[in-house]
């Protein structure tokens, strides 16, 4: 006869492991959001408060997504579509690393920099993906967001040329001439303007006679920072068709 009898497992309730039990069952919430709680994330701001506007300025390259570093800018949904400017996102200051991805998420185009402190940058993506020629393909250009104060009841403004097989663009602001010869992937300085509302006209180059962009009227407001960039291609009438855009950087 078999005396053998099935015990069953033992059974610890000592006090030092109920509170090893309570302890984990306080703290496991705590670990769970800790270890999701960079997903869809923005780049955090740093102390310093440097910032970083995109403008997708390509016709045909489709939205875009920026890295810095390892950190999308933005949340995980967050494109660049052509062509608007998106808001400022805080990023950090120092040595940064940028890349550009295309729908595939593919780099398309990198670039490093030394971010200033407490500094606002505006980032262009500009050419054309079907480039045939270097002129044309897709380049990134940085621009510094910060100019000394305007005099009272004054603003400032400067201009992007982001529009390619330009050899030059120059504008008019109520029919006096504002910007003149602006090549391609180039840009102003700031130049100050009465606050006020102006009609801003874009022209080839030694062409005044012919308006390539009628901007919507702008208001420059006392102490305002503006950039009205341009973008598309001249001849087109399609959605590449040249046009033009105000940032408001201050």
């Amino acid at each position: 006869m078999n005396n053998n009898h099935y015990k069953s497992p033992l059974r610890i309730n000592t006090p030092i492991v109920w509170l090893f039990n309570i302890l984990y069952i306080i703290m496991l919430p705590m670990v769970i959001t800790s270890c999701n709680a960079n997903t869809g994330a923005s780049v955090s701001p740093s102390a310093a408060a440097t910032k970083i506007l995109v403008v997708n300025a390509s016709p045909d390259v489709l939205p875009l997504t920026l890295l810095i570093g390892s950190n999308r800018i933005g949340s995980t949904a967050t494109t660049f579509k052509y062509p608007y400017p998106s808001s400022y996102y805080g990023i950090g200051n120092g040595i940064q690393n940028m890349q550009v991805l295309n729908t595939q998420l593919y780099t398309i185009k990198t670039r490093t920099d030394n971010l200033a402190a407490n500094t606002n940058y505006t980032l262009y993506i500009m050419g054309l993906k079907s480039a045939t020629t270097a002129a044309d393909s897709i380049i990134t250009v940085l621009t510094v967001d910060t100019a000394t104060a305007s005099t009272i009841g004054s603003g400032k403004i400067r201009f992007v040329n982001a529009s390619p097989r330009t050899t030059g663009l120059s504008v008019t602001a109520n029919g006096t001439t504002a910007f003149s010869g602006i090549a391609y992937s180039n840009f102003s300085p700031y130049v100050q303007m009465p606050a006020g509302i102006y009609d801003f006209k874009i022209y080839a180059t030694g062409a005044p006679g012919s308006v390539l962009v009628d901007v919507p009227l702008i208001t420059i407001q006392d102490g305002k920072l503006y950039t009205l960039f341009s973008y598309g291609l001249t001849g087109r009438t399609d959605t590449a068709a040249i046009g033009a855009k105000v940032i408001i950087n201050k």
